[in-house]
């Protein structure tokens, strides 16, 4: 996370960690960008709950909140609300769970974590027929910043959607 944050260069002020799971990348970016507020997406009750309970024992539960219930639920981000996702569904499920949510791509910059397949990924993203054309356009000029791992475990692509 720490490279992918180097790589960006900030983050925003608000940021929702998408299937946020064990808590990365959002805790994280909680944690090195202290004027950054984070809303933890996680729809599995218990996570959140996890989720909860360690932002509070970390004393960050000022900034950072889990919140227990699907993205699609979720309808009152801001505009400026910055959308990491990491994990969260392959480039062409990604797309076609966006359109059918978010039909007119009306939400906030997307950052996508992906790895060494995020190339194919994109070319079937382009190619799938339920992916409506607002978000054909986003992900077809999406900017996509390269960054190392640390340690060398490895390259990743960070996907400005």
């Amino acid at each position: 996370v720490w490279a992918a944050i180097e790589t960006l260069g900030s983050v925003a002020p608000l940021v929702a960690d998408v299937g946020s799971g064990g808590g990365i990348p959002g805790i994280i970016l909680g944690i090195v960008s202290p004027e950054t507020n984070v809303i933890l997406v996680e729809r599995r009750q218990k996570k959140a709950g996890v989720l909860a309970t360690i932002v509070s024992e970390m004393g960050l539960d000022a900034r950072i909140k889990a919140l227990a219930r699907s993205f699609e639920e979720v309808k009152s981000f801001k505009d400026d609300t910055e959308y990491w996702f990491r994990g969260f569904l392959p480039g062409p499920k990604l797309a076609v769970y966006l359109s059918e949510h978010f039909p007119r791509a009306d939400i906030g910059q997307l950052v996508l974590m992906k790895g060494p397949a995020w190339p194919n990924e994109k070319l079937d993203i382009m190619s799938e027929p339920k992916v409506k054309e607002a978000w054909l356009e986003r992900f077809g000029s999406a900017a996509e910043l390269n960054y190392s791992l640390p340690h060398g475990a490895g390259e990743r692509i960070l996907v400005l959607v």
